[in-house]
């Protein structure tokens, strides 16, 4: 469960924590919604989201060699079906439904949508 919790909150830009105002009853809210979160987050199968992991570890590096190899179209075309398919996925649903138990709480976590993608190449990353 730690896992996932810090697998979510890596999601979160770090400068966000910063720039917030924590007084004590701010922080105490924030617990009590993270604690909800982190039950929320107790019917996510781990193995799934291990799974998923591990498959967007060998992508990156498939796109990665892609890219170094100055082929970025098929680069794009395997980051962009990946994309989609992990957008579709009910565990990944299910993880942005308990992060949104922390808004307000904590500015908006902006995961890129497929459009978004198609506006960046993905080559530019590397």
């Amino acid at each position: 469960m730690k896992k996932l919790t810090l697998l979510v909150l890596l999601f979160l830009p770090l400068s966000t924590f910063a720039q917030q105002n924590f007084n004590q009853p701010n922080m105490q809210q924030m617990m009590q919604q993270a604690e909800k979160m982190q039950e929320c987050m107790k019917n996510i199968d781990q193995s799934t989201l291990q799974s998923i992991s591990e498959r967007a570890q060998l992508m990156e590096k498939e796109v990665q060699s892609l890219c170094n190899a100055g082929k970025r179209d098929t680069a794009m075309q395997r980051a962009l079906k990946f994309a989609k398919e992990i957008q579709g996925n009910k565990e990944i649903i299910k993880i942005r439904k308990c992060g949104e138990m922390m808004q307000g709480m904590i500015p908006e976590m902006k995961i890129p949508t497929i459009e978004e993608m198609e506006k960046h190449h993905i080559c530019d990353m590397y």
